[in-house]
């Protein structure tokens, strides 16, 4: 696929673009723990002092499978896929389908409709029961309701009361063309000549850009909810699209951190300064959090774009509290949610990627202390971008990091709380269509149109780092069938102990590299090092 000529997801569509005040909050006032805008990121960090853990000893790197070209079913797939477009296109027109005209004149599948979680349901055979991703995260009603439905194994909020995570059921309402299409698409299956009983079949976004035009141009209101009028664009359908397209045959779990927020939650106990209560109901929490969720489905990835902060703390406290909050006091509370962090990040069979902060304005061990603790199976990452250029860097990393490093001094300063830092490969905003040969790519809300990303922000980075992971294990599986699944292989795959500082290093440099010698900087998107290119939908 030639990156170049993807159709833009944003711009005129707006069906992407997150507004500079939408983007996540560190207040909990209302606000789920969603990553800021770059540089000013609220989650939290990671921060790993090397006498704390000594570094694994790492397994030879996985080089990338060779390039095969698309096996017969999926050009049988990509054929039918063209033709439903064909035949949906065909069915607007003869159907005089127009949703923008006067409303006596609307086809009645332009009326709203509540369409709920529990009206769907999750089918085993359109995913690989290995790849569970759990997501934190908050918006992703659309995506987990219709799009992507199938492959969502369950949704979870949070009790207060409990202090549990139970199953929950979002709902949308979207038009009935909506309801409609986003069905079809996450339900497709295709046949085959030697196989003539239909399969399942995933549709990527990078497919469906006519069918897009037809669409958001018919159905233009579809972009909000038609009751709460709240855009169906969020951080989380951000997060989930990139996951869900980039891993064609994973399966989810979703938690909705816009409904599990510790401190807003208890900010009884927040003005009591009362810890210990506070610890209490957190490990409540945790527990459920280990069992009901992450056991219950076998979960082997996380991917958290968010976090927990003194900032967090000291906003519910300053809006809900009398008197006065200290540092030390405000730390106090931030650690009561400590039993979160260690059911995600020290569980022995799950690999956590989590979005981080450079340690930059006013970011340190105690505003972020809950980052600075270090988890084996964690893995802090951040951005970088090389721009239109592409990076020298090897798979592994470790070819050309020094110059890299050099190249892009400033992204890489306050590196202290970052574990991996990834290439973007794009410009951002300033000047979105300048990117590199493999930029960072993200599809559109609806998963209909693909194109280069215009942000750089820790948030998206998550998602691009636990893609890469799924990857590595698949890769992994595909060499030795019997492997059996280990975080901590996969983190040492990711970042390889082959980047030691040499005696003629700048103080500087000297200064980045860890005692583990880990190759921090790295650029997997340069060897399209993900599920759906690995799959080959990209190859059309």
């Amino acid at each position: 696929m030639d990156y170049q000529k993807c159709s833009s997801v944003y711009g005129a569509c707006a069906l992407i673009v997150i507004s500079l005040s939408g983007c996540g909050s560190s207040s909990e006032s209302g606000s789920p723990p969603v990553s800021d805008k770059p540089d000013v990121v609220a989650p939290p960090v990671a921060v790993e002092p090397p006498s704390v853990e000594p570094p694994p000893v790492d397994p030879p790197v996985v080089e990338p499978p060779p390039v095969v070209k698309p096996v017969p079913e999926m050009t049988a797939q990509h054929q039918q896929v063209e033709r439903y477009i064909d035949n949906t296109a065909q069915w607007f027109t003869e159907q005089q389908l127009d949703c923008t005209v006067e409303v006596e004149q609307r086809h009645a599948l332009c009326e709203p409709v509540l369409v709920k979680f529990s009206d769907g349901h999750f089918s085993q055979q359109r995913v690989d029961s290995k790849q569970t991703i759990l997501v934190l995260d908050t918006g992703m009603a659309l995506q987990s309701v219709l799009r992507y439905r199938s492959r969502i194994r369950a949704t979870y909020r949070y009790d207060a009361q409990t202090q549990r995570f139970v199953e929950g059921d979002p709902s949308i309402a979207i038009s009935g063309v909506g309801k409609k299409l986003l069905s079809e698409l996450d339900q497709f299956t295709f046949t085959t000549p030697e196989q003539t009983e239909p399969r399942p079949g995933f549709v990527p976004a990078a497919w469906l850009a006519d069918l897009a035009k037809i669409y958001t141009s018919k159905v233009p209101d579809d972009s909000v909810d038609y009751e709460s009028q709240v855009p169906h664009v969020s951080h989380g359908t951000m997060v989930l699209g990139y996951l869900a397209e980039h891993n064609p045959e994973a399966e989810f779990v979703l938690l909705d951190t816009g409904q599990f927020l510790p401190f807003a939650s208890h900010k009884d106990l927040v003005c009591d300064k009362a810890v210990n209560a506070l610890l209490a109901k957190m490990q409540t929490a945790a527990d459920s959090l280990t069992s009901d969720v992450i056991q219950q489905h076998g979960v082997e990835f996380i991917n958290f774009s968010g976090g927990y902060t003194q900032g967090n703390v000291r906003n519910i406290f300053d809006k809900h509290c009398e008197g006065q909050l200290t540092e030390q006091e405000g730390k106090a509370l931030l650690l009561a949610a400590k039993p979160i962090y260690d059911a995600m990040f020290a569980a022995p069979n799950t690999l956590g990627v989590q979005s981080g902060i450079r340690k930059i304005k006013g970011a340190n061990e105690h505003s972020h202390a809950l980052d600075a603790l270090s988890y084996p199976h964690r893995t802090t990452v951040y951005t970088y971008t090389s721009a239109q250029q592409d990076t020298p860097l090897d798979i592994s990393g470790q070819a050309n990091w020094r110059s890299v490093l050099k190249d892009y001094a400033e992204q890489f300063e306050g590196h202290d709380f970052i574990d991996l830092f990834v290439n973007f490969g794009i410009e951002g905003w300033l000047n979105p269509d300048v990117n590199n040969s493999t930029p960072k790519m993200q599809s559109d809300v609806f998963g209909m149109r693909y194109a280069p990303e215009r942000e750089l922000h820790s948030s998206w980075a998550a998602p691009v780092v636990t893609s890469y992971a799924v990857y590595l294990q698949s890769v992994q599986r595909q060499q030795d069938e019997n492997w059996a699944f280990s975080p901590a292989f996969i983190k040492a795959q990711m970042m390889p102990s082959l980047c030691p500082a040499k005696p003629e290093d700048t103080d500087k440099v000297k200064a980045y590299v860890r005692q583990s010698e880990a190759c921090r900087i790295q650029d997997p998107l340069k060897f399209r090092a993900d599920e759906l290119n690995r799959l080959k939908y990209l190859d059309f």
